[in-house]
């Protein structure tokens, strides 16, 4: 071995390490929630996730998490955080879903399909958080608007996109990079902008 590459195969090797024990601590985590999370998964840097009282959180099979500055080549700036905050939440994710520093929070319902991509640092809300009403907006958030987001299957979420309540993709959308996405999308579309339009078409690819 020379050793132009000895740094590399010993990142190579310190990556795996960190990975195993990554997939340690997210496991334990689940199990101290009470998540279930299918078999397969793997964890690769920082994953964050906690469970309100009396919602639910399922993660399927073969789910991949990569959190933190060194998990991709994105050059990521935080964990992989998924969470329910509120009693009556459901967040389903199906299987073989991979997410890269991304922020999932559930108030209601959050439906994510089986082979979704979630890119560098997305976020997907099915909250606003905060009513409108000026006088409201720090204090009170009995007026917040909560509709659910779902996602279908095999849908790829760009880096820095953001859904909002009520987003609805069918399945095989692609989400370009930085979009802000509120509505109803087709199958097969590519989607972004500000706010997200219809900007391609898959067909049948």
């Amino acid at each position: 071995m020379s050793s132009r590459a000895l740094p590399w195969r010993l990142h190579g090797q310190i990556n795996r390490i960190r990975r195993s024990f990554s997939t340690l601590i997210a496991r334990l985590r689940c199990h101290i929630w009470s998540i279930d999370i299918g078999p397969g998964s793997i964890f690769n840097g920082p994953f964050r996730i906690r469970r309100c009282p009396g919602s639910s959180i399922s993660i399927g099979s073969s789910f991949k998490s990569e959190g933190g500055p060194f998990a991709n080549p994105i050059g990521l700036s935080m964990a992989t955080f998924v969470q329910t905050l509120a009693r009556d939440a459901e967040l389903i994710i199906g299987d073989d879903v991979g997410m890269s520093g991304a922020v999932v929070s559930c108030t209601l319902s959050v439906t994510i399909g089986d082979r979704v991509l979630v890119g560098a640092n997305a976020k997907i809300f099915d909250s606003d958080f905060h009513p409108l009403i000026s006088d409201a907006r720090r204090y009170d958030r009995s007026g917040v608007k909560r509709k659910p987001v779902s996602i279908g299957d095999d849908c790829w979420i760009g880096a820095g996109a953001v859904l909002l309540p009520g987003t609805v993709l069918d399945r095989n959308v692609v989400v370009a990079a930085g979009a802000v996405v509120t509505g109803t999308f087709g199958p097969d579309c590519v989607i972004g902008g500000v706010p997200a339009r219809e900007i391609g078409n898959l067909g049948s690819r």
